[in-house]
Formats: C-alpha cells, structure tokens, sequence
C-alpha cells in the first residue's frame, strides 16, 4: 500500500469521525468510506492536472503512458506545480468542510422527521 493511500485513508477516517454518522451497519460504512475514498482521490486527481503549466503537459501525457507508480505522480507534481502539497491540503480542507456541512444538515433533517 502506498503511502499517499494511507495518508487518503487516513483522512477519510477523519472526515468521517468527525461527522459523526452514528452507528451503522458495518458493510455500510466499508462501502461508504471506499466511496469516499474514490471520490476524494478522483478530485484530487483532477485538480492536480489542472494545475500542471501548459508547457508541461506534454511531459505528463508521456508519464502517464508509461503506467507511473504513484510516487512517481506524486513528485512529477511536486515538481512543476509551486506549492502543489499546500494547494492540495487547502483542497482537502475544503472536501472536508463541504462534507462536513452536508453530513450536518442531513443530521438536522433526521432529527426534524424523527
């Protein structure tokens, strides 16, 4: 397992901690935190190629031809991007408060059915 899945893994253990989603069925949460999971690394995904310069996109279409490791995703972005970790960890944060808000309203929305 890599490290930056262990790291994603991590954060959404957090986020989902946080939120508070109370007792669950167990295949339920394994199945929601995947999805999670997915959904966090596909934005992350496209952030970040957003985020490569133009005169350096062709570099990263040959990278990705080649099947790169994630580690070696991970310092091609470090490398052209200026503060690549810094934009993806105010990106995160985002993810977070978004996900947050939406588990709290559905919280009060429960609470004013039941």
């Amino acid at each position: 397992m890599s490290q930056e899945f262990d790291i994603l893994e991590q954060y959404v253990s957090q986020i989902l901690k946080e939120a508070d989603l109370g007792e669950v069925d167990v295949a339920f949460e394994i199945a929601y935190r995947q999805r999670l999971m997915i959904v966090i690394a596909n934005r992350m995904g496209q952030e970040a190629i957003g985020m490569v310069p133009d005169d350096r996109s062709q570099e990263f279409q040959v990278l990705m031809q080649s099947q790169p490791k994630p580690q070696e995703i991970f310092a091609f972005f470090n490398d052209v991007v200026p503060d690549f970790q810094q934009k993806i960890s105010g990106m995160l944060e985002e993810i977070k408060r978004d996900f947050l808000q939406k588990a709290y309203q559905l919280k009060q929305l429960k609470a004013h059915a039941g």
